[in-house]
């Protein structure tokens, strides 16, 4: 995904994260957490994954994925 997107990825350490993102909004409407930065000092990253690929791999790839999209819709 991070070589697809070009854009570092990272994984949180928490998988329950939709259920925490409820946590943190209910905490930031309750006055928990003054601001959304109070929240994002609470992240935790387990993995963290940079791009490794090059652009015309990259390209490539992405122009054999829209292929294969186009023979199944077809």
């Amino acid at each position: 995904l991070a070589d697809m997107l070009h854009r570092t990825v990272e994984v949180p350490k928490s998988l329950e994260s939709t259920a925490l993102g409820a946590a943190y909004l209910a905490g930031l409407h309750a006055g928990v957490y003054s601001s959304l930065e109070d929240i994002s000092e609470n992240r935790q990253v387990a993995h963290r994954y940079t791009p490794q690929m090059g652009d015309i791999e990259r390209r490539n790839l992405y122009e054999g994925w829209r292929q294969a999209v186009r023979k199944v819709l077809s």
